[in-house]
């Protein structure tokens, strides 16, 4: 059984994930693409974001989640994988920001 704190970080991360398409789809609505048929650069920047900071953030959950259950890890490593897990989160948001910039700067 997973833990509630982990289940509830799953739907935040959803929620998160959920808010950034929207956010996309919005601006894709205001201002389209010059190529509209063709998958762009700033697109692919900002799938690869999306992609970093979620799975950074269900590997930090996860190493912290399994201390729970069925401990895999120890302490140390569990606080090592969320460290890194974090800086890869923190990253993907970085590349997601790039990816919006991009996307705007192209659509003009």
């Amino acid at each position: 059984m997973i833990p509630g704190f982990v289940q509830l970080g799953i739907l935040v991360i959803f929620f998160q994930v959920l808010g950034i398409a929207g956010f996309y789809a919005y601006l894709r609505w205001q201002r389209p693409a010059a190529g509209a048929g063709s998958v762009t650069r700033a697109e692919w920047i900002l799938a690869s974001g999306v992609g970093l900071l979620t799975l950074g953030q269900l590997a930090g959950l996860g190493a912290i989640g399994s201390l729970r259950t069925a401990p895999l890890l120890s302490l140390r490593q569990a606080m090592v994988v969320q460290n890194v897990s974090l800086l890869a989160a923190l990253a993907g948001y970085g590349i997601v920001v790039v990816g919006f910039v991009l996307y705007s700067r192209d659509s003009v």
